[in-house]
């Protein structure tokens, strides 16, 4: 039995352990003779979690393959292109039938060779094919660890936020621009049912700015949309704002227990507890910086460190209790995992509405994570709640914003819709040039 099919056991199992355990409380329920008021009082808070403005329940487990996920993804088929810009549901509908395949091309790619621009632009029209955009270029090694669950083997090097897989006469290639000089490079690979992978699927209009001259200003991977994005704004909130959502945040890192020493700084608390330090900001920073002492919040290590997945899995579990409880609609997504030359990683993830990314007003990312030493060191979080409103953000149609840019400055950057969150009350999606 392989793993993955292991896990789902597992989970099925813990499901349906809950279901047996609440069935047989409601049955108690009916029954006032055996302790009805107290189960009752117990079965409202069970429900209640995470309505109004309370925490949700606490995140108990993660699956590490599904850490990797694409902001934006197209299907090349017979029909066109199929494109899923800012559409967050239909991206992780598209990538939910198509991970495998991603996984197969890393997982058996043999040594790639460099190519064209023209290739790569070839490879963005070819059907059968499928392109994949990442938050940020990720080492190809952790992104097939990740994706296989430790069991990639892979031996391909260097980091791609943007990755391609088409079919032509000599057979599947994977192809990819390197995040470190911008080059693209494309390897053999074997990879099954491409075809009925992208079979069905509409064309809906998107293209690349590199297919359109009055975009020619733009960076030419720019994804663009047919239709005017209509996102919604968004009410957004301060966790930490409310004191009682800062005690739960400080109990679940270790904070809130005896010996615990804290002191008031301009701009929030710092909090002191066996040589570590953990200060909760006024505007929802959080950071957490390690001691000396014993380790607080350790990675599982084998003899020759932790491997990429025992890295994530830790970290990604670590971020997700504290962040989960109030992040609302929001959704994180990695955007970097670096190793430096002294053996640290450092991990980062970004906030995503609606397929669109979120820039903080700190311009920093929305959780950062230092792992050394077989532990997390350093640990940034920027906590805030996101929920969909009633209107809409008043967006520039994309040959506008194209236009803007050439006017102005930004030439040669990306064209993403965005949302801007200066730490207010709430925020409103536009289009931005980043690099």
């Amino acid at each position: 039995m392989d793993e993955r099919r292991r896990r789902r056991l597992v989970e099925w199992g813990k499901n349906a352990v809950i279901v047996l355990l609440l069935l047989s409380a409601l049955w108690l329920v009916s029954r006032p003779q055996l302790y009805g008021g107290q189960i009752e009082e117990w079965l409202s808070t069970a429900f209640s979690a995470g309505e109004g403005g309370g925490a949700a329940p606490m995140v108990e487990s993660v699956d590490v393959t599904q850490v990797v996920r694409p902001v934006r993804m197209a299907a090349m088929g017979e029909q066109g292109r199929y494109g899923t810009a800012y559409d967050a549901p239909g991206t992780a509908a598209l990538f939910s039938a198509t991970a495998d395949l991603l996984n197969e091309a890393l997982s058996s790619a043999q040594s790639p060779q460099r190519v064209t621009q023209q290739r790569w632009e070839e490879a963005l029209s070819a059907s059968p094919g499928l392109y994949f955009e990442f938050a940020g270029a990720l080492p190809l090694s952790v992104m097939a660890d990740l994706l296989s669950n430790g069991e990639s083997g892979s031996t391909l090097t260097g980091t791609a936020a943007r990755l391609c897989l088409c079919t032509g006469r000599d057979g599947t290639q994977l192809l990819y621009q390197d995040g470190e000089d911008g080059r693209y490079y494309a390897a053999d690979a074997e990879v099954a049912r491409l075809s009925a992978a992208v079979e069905g699927l509409t064309a809906n209009g998107t293209q690349f700015a590199f297919e359109r001259a009055d975009c020619a200003a733009l960076a030419p991977h720019t994804m663009l949309p047919a239709q005017t994005p209509q996102p919604v704004d968004y009410l957004t909130s301060a966790p930490l704002a409310a004191e009682e959502n800062a005690a739960a945040l400080r109990e679940q890192l270790g904070f809130g227990v005896q010996g615990t020493a804290s002191y008031e700084v301009a701009d929030g608390t710092v909090y002191l507890n066996g040589g570590d330090a953990l200060r909760l900001g006024t505007g929802g920073r959080v950071t957490f910086t390690a001691g000396e002492g014993e380790l607080r919040f350790p990675v599982a290590a084998g003899p020759e460190g932790a491997a990429p997945v025992e890295t994530m899995e830790a970290v990604y579990l670590l971020v997700q209790r504290a962040v989960s409880p109030w992040l609302g609609e929001g959704e994180l997504h990695l955007a970097r995992y670096e190793t430096g030359e002294d053996g640290a990683v450092r991990i980062e993830f970004e906030y995503y509405l609606g397929g669109a990314r979120v820039l903080l007003w700190d311009s920093s990312p929305a959780a950062a994570v230092t792992v050394q030493g077989g532990a997390v060191t350093d640990l940034s979080l920027c906590l805030r709640g996101y929920t969909a409103g009633s209107t809409a953000s008043a967006v520039l149609p994309v040959t506008q914003a194209a236009a803007a840019v050439s006017a102005g400055e930004g030439e040669g950057g990306e064209l993403l819709l965005c949302y801007r969150d200066l730490g207010g009350s709430s925020v409103s999606a536009g289009w931005a040039v980043t690099d």
